[in-house]
């Protein structure tokens, strides 16, 4: 299986707020690759990781750390016992590690 990063693969939530506007707007994946306003500033990106450890997740680690990137990786029980050390590395990068249940 070959992992692609590109913004509309992303599962992300963008949270725009204009600056003459109190209200937050939120750019749904439907519209995340609209241009926002200019006096709108991006305030939080979410990067989901689905279905780890898997073989790609060493170089995934490397690129979000070269990026001082965090990401949430939603990782299935049986991978993490098949790969503890990859379990750790994403633990020690600092990202969130969400359970995606043991066998999905």
């Amino acid at each position: 299986m070959s992992m692609m990063l590109t913004l509309s693969t992303l599962a992300f939530t963008a949270k725009a707020q204009a600056a003459d506007a109190p209200d937050a707007s939120m750019a749904t994946p439907a519209n995340a690759g609209q241009d926002l306003p200019t006096n709108c500033k991006i305030m939080h990106v979410a990067l989901m990781i689905d279905d780890g450890p898997s073989a790609n997740t060493e170089r995934l680690l490397k690129i979000l750390a070269d990026a001082g990137v965090k990401a949430n990786f939603d990782l299935i029980g049986k991978n993490c016992e098949l790969n503890p050390a990859l379990t750790l590395a994403i633990r020690d990068g600092g990202h969130q590690i969400l359970d995606h249940s043991f066998i999905h």
